[in-house]
């Protein structure tokens, strides 16, 4: 409604009905009340409905308000137990001209009660790492990388869980004990004197982590060979420049035989170790990592490495042993692919731009290095074209990228069948050998065999007869096709063991003369 005040206003030229319905027929949206005034015009808000009163819960009993979690503290000691050593200029509390015992420094953790042994004065020789310190178990070994360290042991009845930061220790050996449940990501990194590790019994020790004896200089092969079966991953740099420098005169890490317990070896895993000369994969390794066995020693070349059937992926340049600096070697480490469904890993690598092959709209990255030898089924378990038969018929027509005269890989087919067949002596035995696999070989009655073997892969027979040294016949490669008939083995072919000959001599009775 609009009201005027007749006082103060001029009688309108226009009708007040006529105005009203000129201002609805352009306003579709009703007005809010307007007051007017001499002076100006002023807008009023509608009035708020006011809102109905909620009604109070009622509880049935009062709510106890949650305790806020305490902070997690971390206090800090320090002690000398199990320390031999005193402590040396530049540690806490040394005092000049005094024989002050080292100490090593912990953390105790508020929640659990359990204690962690942070780092220790430079000045400690050797430390006995004890089950406890004032009842508080001892879980952790963070860190003890002091160059006068040459001996660490654990009690007897150890809690330790997890172990790390000894690189720079001067270390020869280490027995883990079987509390033992990981190792840190740098346990050893860059130690020059560690040479053998005595490794837990823990089911719960599954991983060699990140780096963890990465440029190890003196390391034995065994490290390697010895890994307990619980470990199943194998991490990225785990090995990596293993094996001491050139000017060194003894060389050590020159082999490397992963156990078929391990089913994991991550990317770089065993790059740069350069001495290593000679690789076995057990039969249980599922997959290796992208440059996992790069940059080996040059001596590898021409060297065979099985790939087990157990072996489901391969990524980028996992054996890349051709090339040293601007040298190229085409006569370098060759492998044999005893799964016929193996896969490759997808591209995207960091340097694989020019290693890439597209197979059924897959853009892979090639596992294989320039001058490879590859022995490899042309066909699947399922009858189709083999993962490795697709990337030779794409890479066909590529050369090397050093010498274009020569083609950039080999591939050698073992699809063809072979047997081996012969004739043997009564109660002889006979044993195939072939791409690290021995199988016995069932002998009949007669002394006749036929076993079915790899075609295109040497091979090696072992026979024993009992009183004479063992016979052994090899056939190598490239004969292994068709039949290869060792003809018929007699008992006067072998060379019989001399039968050992003692004399009995009583001297007990013998008088001088």
């Amino acid at each position: 409604q609009v009201r005027f005040p007749r006082a103060r206003l001029p009688r309108p030229s226009t009708p007040i009905a006529l105005l009203c319905r000129r201002i609805t027929a352009k306003r579709t949206t009703p007005l809010p009340p307007i007051r007017l005034t001499p002076k100006r015009q002023t807008l009023l808000p509608p009035t708020p409905r006011p809102m109905p009163a909620l009604p109070t819960p009622q509880r049935s009993r009062p709510v106890t308000p949650l305790r806020p979690r305490p902070p997690r503290l971390h206090r800090r000691r320090a002690t000398s137990k199990g320390a031999t050593g005193v402590k040396g200029e530049y540690d806490d509390g040394y005092v000049a001209g005094e024989q002050t015992p080292a100490q090593y420094y912990f953390s105790i953790d508020s929640l659990t009660n359990e204690i962690s042994i942070e780092y220790g004065d430079a000045g400690i020789t050797a430390l006995e790492v004890p089950s406890t310190i004032d009842g508080k178990n001892v879980v952790s070994l963070k860190g003890m990388g002091n160059v006068a360290l040459t001996s660490i042991t654990f009690a007897p009845d150890s809690h330790i869980r997890s172990v790390g930061g000894l690189g720079g220790s001067s270390i020869k050996e280490i027995a883990l004990p079987d509390s033992v449940e990981e190792l840190s990501w740098n346990a050893f990194t860059g130690s020059k004197t560690l040479q053998t590790v005595t490794w837990p019994n823990n089911a719960a020790f599954t991983t060699i982590p990140e780096q963890a004896f990465e440029g190890c200089e003196q390391l034995d092969d065994n490290v390697v060979a010895t890994l307990p079966p619980s470990v199943k991953t194998i991490d990225y740099r785990a090995f990596a420049n293993c094996g001491v420098p050139q000017f060194y005169v003894s060389v050590t890490f020159t082999q490397i035989n992963v156990p078929g317990t391990v089913e994991r070896i991550e990317r770089y895993a065993f790059d740069g170790c350069s001495h290593v000369s000679s690789v076995t994969i057990g039969d249980g390794v599922k997959s290796i990592g992208a440059l996992a066995f790069a940059s080996l020693d040059p001596a590898i070349a021409g060297k065979e490495i099985v790939l087990p059937k157990s072996v489901e992926m391969i990524e980028w340049g996992a054996f890349e042993n051709t090339r040293y600096g601007n040298e190229t070697n085409h006569n370098a480490v060759a492998l044999r692919v005893m799964n016929p469904d193996l896969q490759f890993g997808e591209a995207g690598y960091p340097g694989d731009y020019n290693e890439r092959v597209t197979i059924d709209g897959v853009t892979y990255a090639i596992p294989f290095g320039e001058g490879q030898t590859i022995y490899a089924y042309a066909t699947d378990s399922a009858g189709n074209p083999s993962m490795v038969k697709k990337l030779a018929d794409a890479v066909a027509d590529r050369k090397d990228s050093v010498d274009s005269s020569k083609p950039a890989y080999t591939f050698e087919w073992m699809g063809e069948a072979a047997q081996v067949t012969g004739k043997l002596p009564q109660s002889a035995t006979a044993t195939l050998a072939q791409a690290g696999q021995s199988t016995p070989l069932a002998v009949g009655d007669d002394g006749s065999f036929a076993a079915d073997a790899l075609s295109k892969t040497a091979a090696t027979l072992r026979i024993s007869l009992s009183g004479y040294y063992d016979m052994v016949l090899a056939r190598p490669g490239d004969q292994m096709t068709g039949t290869w008939n060792i003809g018929e083995i007699k008992a006067e072919d072998f060379t019989k063991i001399p039968a050992s000959r003692a004399i009995e001599l009583n001297v007990g009775s013998l008088e001088p003369i």
